[in-house]
């Protein structure tokens, strides 16, 4: 997916959310360490930024989603991803 954006978009912003999150989900040092990994090795460093966001998860489903991308629009960004179970939708 990041690819693909990268190829119909000028650039791609990566904020993984940092925060408080429940007990089993990664760490922020490992979320963190994979995506400066993905940026180095797979992705054109020219076109990605990668910042974070440090906030609790609410894991409230689809709600959750549009706060995330209501944020990230604030950062200027057009377009918002989102993954497979995202906020924790299941579980």
């Amino acid at each position: 997916m990041i690819r693909n954006a990268m190829e119909n978009y000028d650039c791609v912003f990566i904020q993984p959310l940092l925060g408080e999150k429940k007990i089993g989900d990664y760490k922020a040092n490992v979320i963190m360490d994979s995506f400066k990994f993905l940026i180095n090795e797979c992705l054109n460093q020219s076109k990605v930024f990668l910042g974070s966001l440090t906030t609790f998860m609410r894991y409230a489903g689809p709600r959750e989603a549009l706060f995330h991308a209501i944020i990230r629009r604030n950062y200027g960004c057009t377009h918002f991803i989102i993954g497979r179970d995202h906020a924790g939708v299941s579980n």
